[in-house]
């Protein structure tokens, strides 16, 4: 008997919150390569969740990950910052969308630079951070280090659009 293989998943906006999340995001398939969850406020315990598949190997198929509009706070983007670090071999990950999330916000974008570089996301080639409020932060001079740095070697397309 052959197994079907879900490779996408996407959730309707506001479908899904920090009620549902740690319940749903256990029963992520292994063989799932992209998740949108694109407007729908996890919060703090729908981010947990997130991170706990992350390290459980739960998303090790993953390829696109869109986290526009999510809600991202500071305490959910440390948590799932933490555990992209936690990765061994770090996480194939080729699209990451976090845009329409407030970075500008308590570090948050020194948060996310810290996981910016090929030993923890070696397959990132899109990343977008459209609409975060990044226009007169200083925390646009971090994004601007990583990439001097040459620390996301396969990176193609940053889109800032927005901000």
């Amino acid at each position: 008997k052959q197994s079907q293989r879900v490779r996408r998943f996407i959730f309707a906006e506001h479908s899904i919150g920090p009620e549902e999340a740690p319940s749903v995001f256990p029963l992520l398939l292994p063989s799932l390569e992209s998740l949108c969850l694109k407007g729908n406020p996890l919060g703090t315990v729908g981010f947990r969740a997130l991170a706990e598949a992350i390290r459980e190997g739960k998303t090790d198929s993953l390829r696109h990950l869109d986290l526009e509009s999510c809600g991202l706070d500071k305490e959910g983007l440390q948590t799932v910052c933490e555990a992209f670090k936690e990765r061994e071999g770090g996480w194939k990950v080729e699209t990451l969308n976090v845009s329409g999330n407030r970075l500008n916000e308590a570090d948050m974008m020194v948060t996310l630079c810290s996981v910016l570089f090929v030993a923890l996301l070696p397959c990132l080639r899109v990343l977008l951070l459209r609409v975060c409020g990044l226009r007169d932060s200083p925390y646009i001079e971090e994004l601007a280090g990583v990439l001097k740095k040459g620390n996301l070697l396969n990176l193609e397309t940053l889109d800032v659009q927005g901000n």
